[in-house]
């Protein structure tokens, strides 16, 4: 919770004034698709993320007047080296079999790779989303759409 949470709230709280005084801003969460859907392997970062998305939702509904924006950019399963450690958890577990798994229950079957998380946390501090606040923006391949 310190991390997944704290971090962006507290980071949040002693950047505003900074953003206040711009006159406009973005600021952007990184939560995860763990705080949509429940997580047999990781409870509590399911609940640490699904904080985040709430907190996105209503710092959105509370900054707004001040014209800044909040979302977060929630990647799925993503080509990092955190990968075979959330695939693998015990040396009893066959990353490989259990990735192949994992990669048939996404439409687009394959793992995000970094970039693409990095260009949905462009978009979303671009001028191209200025009327876009209050997203959780799931970057994982339609693992949520089903």
């Amino acid at each position: 919770m310190m991390l997944n949470l704290k971090s962006g709230f507290f980071t949040t709280k002693y950047a505003l004034p900074y953003i206040k005084e711009a006159g406009r801003g973005s600021i952007i969460f990184t939560a995860s698709v763990s705080g949509f859907t429940a997580s047999p392997f990781s409870p509590v970062y399911s609940a640490g993320k699904g904080a985040v998305v709430n907190l996105v939702r209503s710092l959105a509904v509370r900054l707004g007047s001040d014209k800044i924006r909040v979302n977060a950019v929630c990647p799925g399963l993503t080509e990092t080296p955190m990968l075979k450690q959330f695939l693998a958890r015990t040396e009893d577990d066959d990353f490989e079999a259990n990735k192949k798994a994992f990669l048939n229950s996404i439409p687009l079957h394959r793992p995000a790779q970094p970039i693409d998380i990095a260009n949905a946390a462009l978009y979303l501090a671009s001028d191209e989303s200025d009327f876009v606040s209050g997203v959780n923006l799931p970057v994982d391949g339609g693992y949520t759409a089903q």
